[in-house]
């Protein structure tokens, strides 16, 4: 017994959880049975994970993410970034994000002051645009090429770049952008 407590509060209190109406055992044994074997309903599924991005977009934010290097000054791993766009590109046959990252690749060797290997990214990027038939990229790379060569010494090659690009332009509707 304990001290404050009342000798019969602890009998009724047993009383009480004797079961009063008869199968009311056997109701709660088979509702614990139930409950242990999992015949309640299951949990609710995970929320489904969002679907993965598709590869050109991984090589778009590739791209991103090396020009946020370059413009923090991290020469190195914007490198490695546009590299690894540029091999993401070149494995998808996506000639246009290939383009897009030799120029970048072009960009940052520049920076480095790895003059060959800039003006041969560029020089397979105005080759694709070429191909592709993709004038804005070609002005691009023309551009970045002739830059690449001027750095490279080959100044007469230079000016014949920044010549052609200029006739490019030239001769190259602007894009027009409608918004409505």
């Amino acid at each position: 017994v304990f001290p404050g407590r009342n000798p019969e509060s602890k009998r009724r209190s047993a009383a009480s959880m004797k079961a009063t109406t008869p199968g009311a055992g056997a109701a709660c044994c088979a509702m614990t049975v139930c409950l242990l074997s999992g015949c309640v309903s299951p949990p609710p599924p995970a929320s489904p994970a969002p679907p993965p991005k598709p590869l050109a977009e991984q090589g778009e934010s590739l791209r991103r993410h090396g020009y946020r290097s370059l413009m923090r000054g991290d020469v190195v791993r914007a490198a490695e970034d546009y590299d690894a766009a540029r091999r993401m590109a070149d494995g998808l046959d996506d000639t246009q994000g290939l383009i897009v990252a030799l120029n970048a690749v072009g960009r940052v060797a520049l920076k480095r002051g790895d003059v060959p290997h800039a003006v041969s990214s560029h020089g397979r990027a105005v080759m694709l645009a070429q191909q592709l038939g993709a004038p804005d990229l070609v002005l691009e790379s023309l551009t970045a090429l002739a830059t690449a060569e001027h750095h490279a010494g080959s100044l007469q090659e230079a000016e014949r770049r920044y010549e052609e690009a200029l006739e490019l332009a030239a001769n190259t509707p602007d894009k027009v952008c409608y918004v409505g």
